[in-house]
């Protein structure tokens, strides 16, 4: 049974992944990681990392978006035209996230101005280990579901805003689309039974008013849609 399991989920993600065993490799990462949020590390983060960029990936691909994860930068694809490039950050705590902002700027800015194609940045930002070690797990119903969209949508914003302010955010141009997730246990107070629940919000970023992050996430954004609770 768990042969089995394990080869579906290779061709599961052969489309996201590429060749076999690099689908392989990332599969192992990610079944290395502990059960829950609140009991990793920083020495045992990088499984959830790499779930955190192939779930994205995957909603990509979900959308009719060709993205090759784990090449220059952690997701790349072009989309209308566009050349994009993808860092996913997956802050450890609070106190780095603005780190891990001015880091995937840095990146960014880096794959951009090597580009000689139009191209774009996007960054996807999870809020979930942040939030998990404050809030091991939340209450979730449908009447409770809006206030969770709120909570990440007002996160989301205070991300952009904190865009505008950091120096190596303001160095680059070019940037497209910010992205925002999280994903965490949850007790279903209708049901009464536990439960995973994950909201995703994006944000054109993009300064010259193109409109190329929100046309891209008006693209991508369906693929969230009505899977508040996994």
């Amino acid at each position: 049974m768990i042969i089995q399991t394990w080869g579906k989920l290779i061709a599961a993600l052969d489309d996201v992944l590429g060749p076999r065993a690099h689908a392989e490799r990332k599969i192992q990462i990610v079944l290395q990681g502990p059960e829950l949020p609140v009991d990793e590390d920083q020495n045992s983060n990088e499984a959830r990392n790499t779930m955190f960029e192939l779930n994205l990936a995957a909603r990509l691909q979900r959308a009719g978006i060709a993205v090759v994860p784990g090449q220059d930068a952690d997701l790349e694809f072009a989309y209308n035209g566009i050349r994009w490039f993808g860092e996913c950050k997956r802050p450890y705590r609070v106190e780095t996230v603005e780190n891990n902002l001015g880091e995937a700027c840095r990146q960014l800015g880096e794959r951009l101005s090597a580009s000689r194609l139009a191209a774009r940045g996007l960054i996807a930002v999870s809020l979930s280990r942040p939030v998990a070690t404050r809030v091991p797990y939340i209450e979730y119903s449908t009447v409770l579901r809006q206030g969770l969209r709120d909570h990440v949508s007002s996160l989301v914003q205070l991300l952009e805003d904190r865009m505008q302010t950091l120096a190596r955010c303001q160095a680059v141009s070019g940037m497209g689309l910010l992205v925002g997730h999280l994903i965490m246990p949850a007790w279903d107070v209708t049901a009464l039974m536990p439960t995973t629940v994950q909201h995703t919000v994006g944000t054109d970023v993009c300064r010259d008013r193109s409109g190329d992050g929100e046309c891209l996430w008006m693209r991508v954004d369906r693929t969230f849609t009505d899977h508040d609770r996994a």
